[in-house]
């Protein structure tokens, strides 16, 4: 089992602190998840502020230029592969997996040969075999998400399942199906293996850090091979979310226990192409 150190980010004011607890001894993921909260400013900004001094203030453009999703991003999150911070060229792969526009891997590829950090280029591999996939290997299904949690929020649940519905379609090889598909059926017609992800989240409570407070999530997937539905595997993963305690509100709080479970939902399934490749032997 290998238990991968959390990683400590600060953005403006809002700080993520990851960790992820892996089933399988084979898979070493970057333990590197970015989580921001501040709303999108226009993207002509965003690419200005790609140039600005402070890395945090050019790391929150690139993420944001990512979930844009506008073709006019890739050429400046393209740039931002050679930024001099190690942190900005994360974020900047992340966001060109996020943008989805296969026409960056070549440059992916060019930045990966000259790439010096080991997160960075762990980054860029996930980018890269996200964007250049082949055809489906592996049928998903999202199955039960359940709040076990003392935190029973509309919007928790909600991104609990976007979060984990996001991860998955990016798995290089997975294609996730409908919540309401037939995967054995599926899974018989199309002769591909199938898999149920069910997952839990089972803390989310609110703790505090110096000035700061926030909240810690845990969430786990359980794996189950269609069509016997044996459990085959799991994956977990935690995260926490502070911010400065003195601005923060209620509609604040709300947002770092969605930011919290969100990361903690991406950090665990930084374990699922493994767990996936061992659920469908």
């Amino acid at each position: 089992m290998i238990r991968r150190p959390g990683s400590r980010w600060t953005f403006g004011k809002l700080i993520v602190l990851v960790g992820a607890t892996f089933a399988f001894s084979t898979f070493a993921p970057s333990a590197r998840t970015f989580t921001y909260s501040n709303a999108f400013a226009d993207e002509a900004s965003l690419i200005k502020d790609l140039k600005d001094t402070d890395f945090r203030v050019r790391t929150s453009a690139a993420l944001a230029l990512g979930k844009s999703k506008s073709r006019g991003a890739r050429d400046p999150l393209i740039g931002a592969l050679s930024d001099s911070n190690p942190t900005v060229r994360v974020a900047a792969a992340a966001a060109l997996e996020s943008l989805g526009d296969k026409s960056a891997v070549g440059a992916l590829k060019r930045a990966r040969g000259t790439e010096k950090d080991a997160d960075v280029k762990a980054q860029i591999d996930e980018a890269i075999a996200k964007l250049d996939s082949g055809p489906a290997r592996f049928l998903v299904v999202l199955g039960k998400l359940q709040n076990k949690s003392d935190t029973t929020s509309s919007a928790v649940n909600q991104a609990f399942r976007a979060a984990a519905r996001d991860k998955l379609s990016t798995v290089p090889g997975v294609e996730l199906l409908g919540d309401s598909a037939d995967l054995a059926a599926e899974s018989k017609k199309r002769s591909l293996p199938g898999v149920t992800l069910d997952g839990k989240l089972t803390k989310l409570t609110k703790s505090k850090s110096g000035g700061d407070v926030g909240y810690a999530a845990h969430v786990e997937f359980m794996l189950r091979k269609t069509p016997d539905e044996a459990l085959k595997g799991s994956v977990a993963g935690d995260a926490n979310a502070f911010a400065n305690a003195a601005a923060v509100g209620d509609a604040e709080l709300s947002q770092l226990q969605v930011d919290a479970v969100t990361a903690a939902t991406a950090q665990a399934l930084k374990g699922v192409p493994t767990a996936i490749e061992s659920a469908a032997k």
